[in-house]
């Protein structure tokens, strides 16, 4: 299955490790969001081969709050899952 497996640490307060698997070859869009709906970062946007990723986010930029990780496997949003800001 296609799914965001960890984001660690959450709550962060400099920089957040996203990690997902994808099962197939797919198109991949990992984004996130704050608490209104609006972009604030697109981390993948592009063809992945079957596999585990892991992403450095370097969240030095977003003000404290609750944030939301969104990923999408070809047409189908697989998962949000939230991210906390604190320092």
């Amino acid at each position: 299955s296609s799914e965001i497996l960890r984001i660690s640490p959450n709550p962060c307060n400099m920089a957040a490790k996203i990690q997902f698997s994808i099962s197939h070859k797919d198109y991949v869009v990992l984004k996130i969001f704050d608490i209104s709906g609006s972009e604030v970062a697109t981390i993948f946007n592009e063809d992945l081969n079957p596999g585990s990723y892991s992403y450095i986010y370097n969240a030095t930029g977003l003000a404290n709050g609750v944030y939301f990780v969104s990923l999408k496997i070809g047409n189908n949003l697989c998962k949000n899952k939230k991210l906390i800001i604190l320092r």
